[in-house]
């Protein structure tokens, strides 16, 4: 055994591993309990989840995954399509209550309304349906932002109302 140098060194792990090859069974051994100390950390940093792996032994290393930016919902874009539908309802609500008023074969086609509805109720029937088109476009846009599948419900409401205008509007 050379003392010497294993002072020299300083570590252990030259004198084991060193070039000394009378602890061949020593080295196998201690090779053993390394890889033994060294897997239960790796299997542990498997199981966990991804937001916070950590890698042991060493020093305490974590990755950590890098959180999404968070996407404005009510952007530019969303907030002109919601009143582009809130026109377009209004601009049908106030054109279908006065060719109810004035006209005298006019009549509400729609059977949510009756034949003969009331501007309140016009209101009380489409302003729900304009606040659950709301929400459904927020909901879709919060889920898939880089989409633009959050526009279909806007789009949707609007065209209903404008067939509507247009349908007042010829009744005339």
């Amino acid at each position: 055994m050379n003392w010497r140098r294993w002072a020299i060194t300083g570590t252990t792990f030259s004198y084991i591993f060193g070039r000394n090859r009378s602890f061949g069974t020593l080295r196998i051994v201690l090779t053993l309990c390394l890889v033994r100390l060294i897997t239960p950390g790796l299997a542990i940093a498997q199981d966990s989840p991804p937001q916070a792996m950590a890698l042991a032994p060493g020093p305490n290393l974590i990755m950590v995954e890098r959180p999404k930016p968070k996407v404005r919902t009510f952007n530019r874009s969303f907030t002109v399509l919601a009143l582009l539908s809130a026109a377009a309802m209004v601009a049908d609500v106030e054109l279908t209550a006065n060719c109810l008023k004035t006209v005298p074969n006019c009549r509400e086609s729609n059977p949510l309304m009756g034949s003969d509805p009331s501007r309140a109720r016009l209101y009380g029937v489409n302003v729900p349906i304009y606040a659950g088109t709301i929400l459904l476009s927020r909901m879709l846009r919060h889920r898939s932002p880089d989409r633009k599948v959050w526009m279909t419900p806007f789009l949707s409401f609007t065209g209903a109302h404008v067939v509507g205008v247009s349908s007042d509007l010829w009744a005339r």
